[in-house]
């Protein structure tokens, strides 16, 4: 048997900042006779932590590629990321058109932040009161945090002419829906 053993650290700092990255994506649809245009705004990515090799680990250069096997050599990672402020700017002309509806889409307050932990002690429940450290000793723990403050859309549909409930040719279905949203995700990758 020749076994391996590695070691590699990256470290990323505090000061790790991104000012602002504009997102711009169209489409046209033309069986539809329409099309699809949206911008948005990121602003403040920042990034900071480690990710090094486990204590003794060792590779197995003749083991089979398997999912358990790969899993077995997940780092030693505490790892953040995250945007703390995303939006649909004001003066944007995004809009969703399928050539039978189209919607304004408006967006303020977004954000998001990836944590990603494993290898740094004792395993513990994921809220614990004693402490804000999530402890995490098997595998790794993949946690995203977003939110969206407020979004809203206006849109207007094209409406079959229906004279018995006084519906005629040219009238339109406006609606408008607003809203806000929070959500977490976990992930726990482990051999």
């Amino acid at each position: 048997n020749n076994l391996v053993e590695y070691d590699y650290a990256f470290d990323v700092s505090e000061e790790t900042i991104l000012d602002a990255i504009s997102l711009s994506y169209g489409a046209s649809h033309p069986m539809l006779k329409g099309g699809t245009i949206i911008s948005c705004m990121l602003e403040s990515i920042y990034a900071h932590g480690s990710v090094f090799a486990r204590e003794g680990a060792i590779a197995d250069p003749s083991e089979k590629l398997r999912k358990r096997n790969f899993l077995r050599h997940l780092p030693a990672i505490e790892l953040t990321a995250g945007i703390q402020k995303t939006y649909i700017p004001k003066q944007s002309t995004s809009y969703f058109d399928d050539g039978n509806t189209r919607s304004i889409p408006e967006m303020e307050g977004g954000r998001v932040m990836i944590q990603i932990i494993g290898g740094n002690g004792d395993e513990s429940s994921l809220n614990s009161q004693k402490t804000d450290q999530i402890i995490v000793k098997e595998g790794i723990k993949i946690i995203a945090d977003f939110g969206v403050s407020s979004f809203s859309s206006n849109s207007e549909t094209n409406v079959n002419e229906f004279p018995e409930l006084d519906i005629f040719e040219g009238s339109k279905l406006c609606t408008f829906i607003l809203g806000t949203f929070d959500g977490c995700v976990i992930f726990h990758l482990r051999p």
